[in-house]
């Protein structure tokens, strides 16, 4: 603490160095982590109140170089060269550092006009920021958006989504910083900081009392956001957004088997990729309902190629009927050029085609893709994921009193960068069987199938954190299918790293065979952000109206003293004065406001 009280700027770069390059690594934990940057944020908030403009510049430097060698280690072999690779993200960590200073700089700002908001006023502003950032083509690969250590909030993630967590994590912050600004006050007081400035010297008592409240409110203010944002936690001690035990209660439950299929690299081999993936495939067949490709698993050079290809998985997949099987084939697919939709010669389309015993039930396109690596080549998809219903048959094991009909499960899909932006699955597709959900615009998935292939594990570990915080915002859970070199792959908690093909048997909730019964989509599935908008909002209605209240007393007792006659005496005095000067070209030294108001109160107690 005396480091910091004789050497703050200094201390708190340090501070600030230490903490980035921590809390924003890409691991362990897959991600930004929760309470490293809660004391990051509020190490930036102590720095930059002096509002001097080499305080950002300084802290900017110091992020964007910690941003940088922080992620450096797993983005050495992102791009074609190391030096590239380097370079781009060094550009990509200065723009993230420059959209982490701009709310700071903002609520310094607003913080003058709304002192005792302070406290809320930077999670707002941080949270709406970020918000606009995510926006962007790849989503919020830039945010700081905690994605690890979250596990007392995550339950928020159905209702506000990922904003949620910027809130709630900027809001530690704020209160952290105002207590840490207190401590080390000389006065053990920061009430210099949180009361109105004065505008005017103000003699009256009973302002000086109304001012005083307002500095109260602004500590109760404090407490009262640190009590509330431990009372957020509560809810953690009884929701849990893990998998449902698989065979714990068949009424309410559907056992369902998931595989990602990743046959180990054979460069000897004289087997095409295709074969290897089919010949894996087929090892499952009799354990697995729905299967999975990673990313780019077969790439097709033309639309003949592709049927080939579905005939041939048709042939030895599905050879012996499997009405309880579904495979999602990820593929690339080369587009012929058309300047008209903006393609040329050369590019591909990234997907994944859901193929069951009767063919093809639904394809999907990647939409989002990766900078300079996938975006000069590849050809991003505007069209959302579907929804799309299996009928799953009754397993061998389960009495037939418990399993009267086949039980809908609803799958999605994205793949991999996907999940850098929401996942709002468009509607059921046309291949739903049967005439009852054929009215349902909307129902909540069950499983999200997610092919990925990233370069390295620290990426695969941040990007399967992001995506499993997708799934929960929509209230699905995800079946993770990297096959990258060392890839993480898996469903719910239970990781793989690295090759090697794996059945898990999870359970997803079971609400009857009727759609009107079926699991409604989550309030952030149906919102979206407009959900942290109107919370935002509606906190700043319900608080500002109070605080408006006491700005008007406060001004009222500072300015308007007087009666409203007297004022508009005064003025007209004022007007006649300057007329007066402008005509006789003589100019009377004012006097201060201070003065006049001390005259005007002795003229009336005379």
């Amino acid at each position: 603490m005396d480091i910091i009280q004789h050497h703050p700027r200094g201390a708190l770069l340090a501070i600030t160095f230490g903490l980035s390059t921590t809390g924003l690594a890409l691991s362990p934990g897959g991600g930004p982590s929760f309470i490293p940057i809660i004391g990051l944020l509020a190490a930036i908030l102590i720095y930059t109140r002096s509002h001097e403009i080499q305080t950002y510049l300084a802290q900017w430097i110091v992020l964007t170089l910690s941003i940088t060698i922080s992620h450096s280690g797993a983005s050495l072999s992102a791009l074609s060269s190391p030096f590239m690779s380097i370079f781009m993200l060094s550009i990509m960590s200065s723009v993230s550092a420059l959209f982490a200073l701009i709310p700071v700089y903002l609520s310094h700002l607003a913080s003058q006009t709304f002192p005792t908001h302070r406290v809320m006023i930077f999670p707002t502003l941080w949270t709406l920021t970020w918000l606009c950032v995510s926006q962007s083509p790849i989503g919020r690969l830039l945010t700081w958006t905690p994605l690890s250590g979250t596990s007392s909030y995550d339950w928020i993630l159905p209702i506000l989504g990922l904003p949620g967590l910027d809130f709630i994590c900027a809001s530690w912050a704020s209160v952290a910083a105002e207590c840490i600004s207190t401590l080390l006050s000389d006065d053990g007081s920061a009430k210099d900081e949180t009361l109105i400035p004065d505008l005017v010297s103000i003699t009256d008592s009973e302002t000086a009392a109304v001012t005083d409240r307002v500095g109260t409110t602004s500590r109760g203010s404090l407490i009262s956001s640190a009590a509330i944002l431990l009372a957020l936690t509560l809810p953690s001690f009884y929701f849990s957004l893990l998998p449902l035990p698989a065979h714990s209660n068949i009424a309410e439950n559907t056992p369902l088997r998931v595989a990602c299929i990743l046959p180990p690299p054979d460069s000897s081999s004289r087997k095409s990729q295709l074969d290897q993936f089919i010949d894996e495939t087929k090892k499952y067949v009799s354990s697995s309902n729905v299967m999975v490709w990673p990313e780019g698993a077969v790439t097709f050079e033309n639309e003949a190629e592709k049927n080939d290809t579905l005939s041939k998985i048709r042939d030895e997949v599905f050879a012996t009927g499997s009405p309880r099987l579904w495979v999602g084939v990820s593929f690339l697919q080369r587009v012929d050029g058309d300047k008209k939709i903006g393609t040329r010669d050369g590019m591909y389309r990234n997907g994944m085609m859901l193929v069951g015993e009767k063919g093809v039930e639904f394809t999907y396109y990647k939409r989002h893709l990766v900078p300079i690596a996938e975006s000069f080549a590849q050809l991003p998809s505007s069209i959302d994921p579907p929804l799309h219903i299996v009928q799953l048959p009754r397993p061998k094991d389960v009495d037939k009193d418990d399993w009267k009909t086949p039980r809908p499960v609803v799958l999605t899909a994205s793949i991999c960068l996907d999940f850098s932006s929401p996942i709002f699955p468009s509607g059921l597709s046309s291949f739903v069987p049967g005439d009852d959900y054929s009215a349902v615009s909307s129902v909540r998935p069950s499983l999200i199938l997610a092919p990925a292939r990233t370069w390295d594990t620290r990426i695969g570990e941040t990007m399967h954190s992001l995506a499993r915080a997708r799934a929960q915002e929509i209230g699905a859970e995800l079946l993770w299918c990297d096959g990258g070199a060392g890839g993480l792959s898996g469903v719910g908690n239970d990781i793989q790293v690295g090759w090697g093909s794996w059945v898990k048997v999870i359970g997803v909730p079971y609400h009857g065979d009727s759609p009107i019964t079926a699991a409604k989509p989550t309030i952030y599935a149906i919102a979206g952000d407009y959900v942290i908008i109107v919370l935002l909002l509606g906190v700043w209605g319900a608080t500002t109206v109070p605080f408006l209240g006491s700005v008007s007393r406060v001004s009222f007792t500072g300015f308007f003293s007087d009666t409203l006659k007297e004022r508009i005496k005064q003025k007209v005095e004022d007007v006649q004065t300057r007329l007066r000067e402008r005509i006789t070209g003589r100019r009377r030294t004012p006097t201060p406001l201070l003065i006049r108001i001390e005259e005007d109160e002795e003229e009336r107690l005379i």
